[in-house]
């Protein structure tokens, strides 16, 4: 039968009473300023103005916002203190707070509706006013976040465990686990995108960074987590999936402990110390210090050198076994492997624990923007590592140098499906690289065109030109270059080809020199093939009609022979400044272009990243690389 008025009465103070109680919880849970208790009591009349009562005597929320629904549609039952909250108080700015990206924010925040919204608002971490295991768990894998390389204070986790805390000493209000279930629900979404796709989006870091983000149902991890998988496992499925990020978390952990027990010894600068050198005692110790801290020199070499130091006095000597530790350290570092020590090495010596922290959590960062699958065989290429590598079956097998694009002109970073190998390719020179270099080289030396193998031809018609009748000056203009196939074309004998907008392929190079160097940024954005052949064994294997004897007798008649794979490969361009091998061994490298400064300083100014605002750009610093162009070769 109807409510009388003074029943009606009574449900609209309760419904006001129990906003303010919700809302004064809430603010208490998450740390708002007082100014916004008096905005949740300016709106706390509204939140259950359309609170009715059913048949069945259950409390339905008839606003279009809560129900789900719209228009004329019939209103469904919901739990309405939770409903109301979401619908009246909750606010997005508050409970994701830690993200000072609004679009995130908005995005995380709809996530948060969908998952309520499928369960009828019904609550997820309580049941009849008792805490559940999973709020707990929940708490746990969040002061764990800097395993992956993440910070717990994103996520309130101070401010959630004195909550949890406090729930479980005292009888709470529903009001208040209602604001603290919301928050835990944002604790948990806000952590779950950033291991799932990371802190910031790939395109961010620059205009030649192109990755694919990654698109999760938060919702339902969540979902999944509460019904039966754990929280803790459910996170942990988030994570990239791939061995070499579970060995960068792992190599992060160590080297947090070792910043926290006070990093390593600085080595002073000085003379170039060459094997066999003089040198004071106290330069060797602190060099041998160094090398000891990251396992480079053993603890029972180091007492030996010790002691032959102490006997030796000011006659003591850099030699064995401080140069093999030295020779272990450039290995790891990319750099020239010859002993010395001096310039780059020191300098790469004396990059501070803290530092290194920074660059392993950056590189985790890094692996959380690629896709899950890689492809059953694939082919990658580390950038700033100057290596490729190709993987079948999740095992690496097959290993080269590259020489890859120059600071001027960086390689860009993404990933797509080789399709077609070129055998005694031609060169279609890119207009950029013959007007800055091979036109000018032209012009001072009239032969270089024929003794080069370059060729000008009508872009229209593609008919062949007499350089002796053609201005130079119309390259680009009407007229382009190409190289004929041969022994000094700047493709060499193969090309491998992904189509992509930035006409980026991999080549054979004749220029083999190059490899031999430790820093080979060299190119103009292409990257060339330490051992093209080995690569077209690779490719090849498995296509109908190619055998490896195939491609080098149809290389040796020199004619130009193109071939699509009937079985595409995906190919990834990436760029690992840290990384740890096979053996366990942790590598770093230099960033050649900048990326991890670009990277450190968006996570400090939007995530408030103490760690990484050691590796970001000091304010003034120049452009970075990424201003530049690629092209083809």
């Amino acid at each position: 039968m109807p409510e009388t008025s003074d029943q009606s009465e009574r449900v609209r103070r309760r419904s006001v009473l129990s906003t303010l109680a919700l809302g004064a919880g809430a603010v208490l849970l998450l740390g708002a300023a007082a100014p916004q208790m008096a905005w949740l009591a300016g709106i706390a009349g509204q939140a259950y103005a359309g609170a009715d009562r059913d048949r069945t005597g259950s409390v339905t929320v008839v606003a279009a916002r809560a129900a789900g629904g719209g228009g004329g549609e019939p209103a469904r039952s919901v739990d309405p203190l939770l409903a109301a909250w979401l619908t009246e108080s909750a606010d997005p700015e508050e409970l994701f707070g830690g993200i000072p990206d609004r679009g995130r924010r908005q995005r995380l925040w709809r996530q948060l509706e969908t998952f309520y919204e499928r369960r009828g608002h019904q609550p997820a971490w309580s049941v009849s006013g008792r805490l559940l295991h999973p709020a707990r768990e929940l708490v746990a894998a969040l002061a764990g976040a800097r395993d992956h390389g993440l910070d717990p204070a994103d996520y309130r986790t101070e401010r959630l465990a004195a909550a949890l805390e406090e729930a479980g000493r005292r009888h709470q209000l529903p009001v208040r686990l209602m604001a603290l279930d919301t928050a835990l629900t944002a604790a948990f979404l806000a952590h779950a995108a950033d291991l799932c796709c990371g802190r910031v989006g790939p395109g961010r870091t620059g205009k030649l960074w192109v990755v694919e983000p990654a698109s999760v149902d938060l919702a339902e991890a969540l979902e999944s987590a509460l019904a039966e998988d754990g929280v803790a496992a459910a996170l942990d499925r988030l994570a990239p999936p791939h061995p070499e990020a579970g060995r960068l978390a792992e190599a992060l952990a160590r080297y947090r402990e070792i910043a926290a027990g006070g990093g390593w010894p600085e080595v002073p600068d000085g003379e170039l110390l060459e094997p066999g050198d003089a040198a004071a005692p106290a330069r060797l110790a602190a060099l041998a210090g160094r090398l000891r801290a990251e396992g480079d020199l053993s603890e029972r070499a180091a007492r030996a050198l010790r002691e032959r130091w102490r006997r030796a006095g000011e006659a003591a000597r850099y030699e064995r076994p401080l140069v093999a530790a030295v020779r272990r350290f450039q290995a790891r570092h990319g750099l020239e492997v010859d002993g010395k020590v001096g310039g780059e090495a020191v300098d790469e010596l004396n990059a501070s624990a803290a530092e290194r922290v920074a660059q392993l959590a950056l590189n985790i960062e890094r692996w959380r923007w690629l896709p899950a699958d890689l492809g059953d065989r694939h082919v990658r290429v580390n950038v700033a590592g100057y290596r490729l590598e190709a993987y079948e079956r999740g095992r690496e097998v097959l290993s080269m140098a590259v020489v890859v694009g120059r600071r001027s002109w960086p390689t860009p970073i993404f990933s797509d499906l080789m399709t077609r190998v070129e055998l005694n390719p031609y060169w279609h020179v890119p207009e950029s690289i013959a007007r800055a270099e091979i036109i000018p080289q032209a012009r001072r030396d009239p032969g270089y065109l024929a003794r080069k193998g370059y060729q000008l031809l009508d872009r229209a018609t593609g008919e062949r030109l007499d350089p002796g009748a053609v201005t130079l000056s119309a390259v680009g203009d009407g007229v382009r270059v190409r190289q004929r196939p041969g022994r000094g074309n700047a493709l060499g004998r193969i090309k491998f080809l992904f189509p992509n907008r930035f006409n980026v392929y991999l080549h054979d190079t004749p220029e083999e020199a190059h490899f031999e160097r430790a820093a080979r940024a060299l190119s103009h954005g292409c990257i060339r093939v330490e051992r093209p052949l080995e690569l077209a064994d690779f490719v090849f294997a498995g296509e109908p009609g190619w055998t490896s004897e195939r491609v080098r007798a149809e290389i040796a008649t020199g004619r130009t022979e193109g071939t699509a794979l009937a079985r595409p490969i995906p190919v990834h361009i990436l760029y690992w400044t840290a990384f740890v091998d096979g053996a366990g061994r942790v590598h770093f490298r230099r960033d050649v272009y900048g990326h991890d400064e670009r990277l450190a300083a968006l996570l400090a100014r939007e995530r408030g990243d103490r760690l990484a605002a050691q590796l970001a750009p000091a304010a003034g610093a120049p452009a970075d690389a990424q201003n530049g162009g690629t092209s083809a070769r």
